[in-house]
């Protein structure tokens, strides 16, 4: 492997700053051991799961209101996904970029104040292919909150996985992907 050069590096950082989409980060040499890469949410190749091929199903039970076409609003760079009209839904799109095993996944999301006429759970989710690596359930009602989970990637990832998104909740409220970034390992 070639020694980083200052060109190599601020071209690599110009690159994970200006992708907008994550198919443009798919060269190997692009990024730098220990480096942070964002990945962008917002893509134009989103598409729901099927209920057969998502791997949220066994975490969530069966969802009498799912989802079945596209339904996230993109806010920026943000993916918002409400849940007036359906309770549930797994969108997926190519990850994009090849990770590495031990590539550690950090995802912020956020919600706003939760209502629901009985309490229960709700869940937010990112797997990639069928690995779940963040499933966290929220209790209904609850109030405005944000969180950042990190995973670690236990084998290799290919660009051409997807990379998969999950909402399940009750009642009409609003959750948002804001970030997802890896770091590579050192």
């Amino acid at each position: 492997m070639r020694p980083p050069t200052p060109l190599r590096r601020v071209a690599a950082l110009l690159v994970a700053s200006f992708t907008a989409f994550p198919a443009a980060c798919s060269d190997d040499d692009a990024f730098l051991p220990g480096e942070t890469v964002t990945i962008a949410l917002v893509t134009p190749t989103w598409s729901a799961t099927a209920p057969e091929e998502d791997p949220f199903a066994p975490l969530v039970g069966r969802v009498s209101n799912r989802c079945t076409a596209w339904q996230p609003a993109v806010e920026g760079s943000i993916l918002e996904f409400s849940t007036r009209a359906c309770d549930a839904m797994t969108v997926e799109a190519p990850l994009g970029i090849d990770l590495p095993a031990g590539t550690r996944i950090h995802l912020a999301t956020t919600h706003a104040i939760l209502t629901a006429e009985a309490p229960s759970t709700g869940w937010i989710g990112l797997a990639i292919g069928d690995q779940v690596l963040v499933a966290r359930d929220v209790p209904i009602p609850g109030p405005a909150s944000a969180y950042a989970d990190t995973a670690v990637l236990p084998c290799a990832a290919s660009a051409t996985q997807p990379l998969r998104l999950h909402v399940s909740n009750h009642g009409p409220n609003s959750w948002r992907f804001v970030t997802l970034q890896a770091t590579l390992p050192r």
